[in-house]
């Protein structure tokens, strides 16, 4: 039986920080914390969550700022009062430091999807004590200049409308590449999964499909121009295992290739146990497509061979 509960503790600004959790009544074997997305909640993770559970391995899940339970502290689509990355990155090595003191002596793993997918590398980059395994799903790597470029739009843009207010101009100009791949599409959130239904729950969600703010745009263009640096990479513990995974349609993969310059940027640092997997037919969320089985099995494989 797995059961489902919130935790919260208080990060270094005394915001509280909200955590899903999923447990079974065995004996933890290994324990995960999940880093979600942009515009999205750790709580969509309830599948895998649960599937993992019931081979005893403990889930945790965060709400980042701005995000799923957590945006009733910080206010919804913005990071706080900073528009560094650096305090999402901070509460996600909090929220280890949290889970750990409650469940010492288990081993612990870390999987980050898109957004979170950077903010993970970058975690791991600042305090990889007791990360035994990381894993990035739907993730993605872009040119300097590409970001460089949102991050002075993000900044010049803010700086005239409040770097706090949703920002319709940043999201179409960071989505629309996603989007039009599709074309003729269904819904606009056909790039994330084939399943009609993931799509529309997440449409509907009024906690997904925000509009982030400016600052969180910021943010997120920053994290992705650092984590990828040799300085930065080579942070990570050169025997750390490596998971990657992503659908062969995500648009943010931009067909594999995107996945191939990050593996590649890994070995040139020195790091070998990489794995690499790829979906046929597969978009940005794996763990929800029509094919999850396949990956949750293929993921709880890889973790049991740590």
């Amino acid at each position: 039986m797995v059961s489902y509960s919130t935790e919260r503790f208080l990060d270094y600004t005394k915001t509280n920080i909200s955590l899903h959790k999923w447990s079974s009544t065995g004996t933890p074997k290994k324990v995960m914390l999940i880093c979600h997305g942009i515009a999205e909640h750790g709580a969509r993770y309830a599948p895998f969550a649960q599937f993992l559970a019931k081979q005893n391995i403990l889930v945790y899940a965060i709400d980042h700022r701005g995000h799923g339970l957590t945006s009733k502290e910080t206010g919804f689509g913005v990071v706080g009062e900073t528009d560094s990355y650096l305090s999402l990155v901070r509460n996600i090595n909090e929220a280890k430091k949290y889970i750990l003191e409650n469940n010492p002596s288990i081993e612990f793993v870390m999987l980050g999807h898109s957004m979170g997918s950077f903010l993970a590398q970058a975690a791991v980059q600042d305090d990889p004590i007791h990360v035994k395994g990381l894993i990035l799903s739907g993730t993605s790597i872009e040119p300097a200049l590409l970001l460089n470029f949102g991050k002075a739009a993000s900044r010049f843009l803010g700086s005239l409308l409040g770097m706090t207010r949703p920002s319709l101009i940043i999201k179409i100009m960071a989505f629309a590449p996603y989007i039009l791949p599709f074309i003729p599409f269904r819904s606009k959130g056909d790039w994330i999964c084939s399943v009609d239904q993931v799509v529309d729950d997440f449409m509907a969600d009024p906690l997904c499909n925000s509009r982030p703010s400016y600052q969180y745009f910021y943010a997120l263009f920053d994290v992705l121009n650092t984590i990828y640096r040799e300085e930065r990479l080579k942070m990570i513990p050169k025997d750390l295992p490596l998971l990657l995974f992503s659908g062969e349609k995500d648009p943010l993969a931009k067909g594999t290739s995107a996945l191939k310059k990050i593996v590649k940027k890994y070995k040139d640092t020195g790091h070998q146990n990489i794995q690499l997997k790829i979906y046929p037919k597969g978009r940005h969320e794996m763990l929800l497509e029509y094919n999850k089985e396949e990956v949750f099995l293929d993921v709880a494989t890889w973790l049991g061979s740590l």
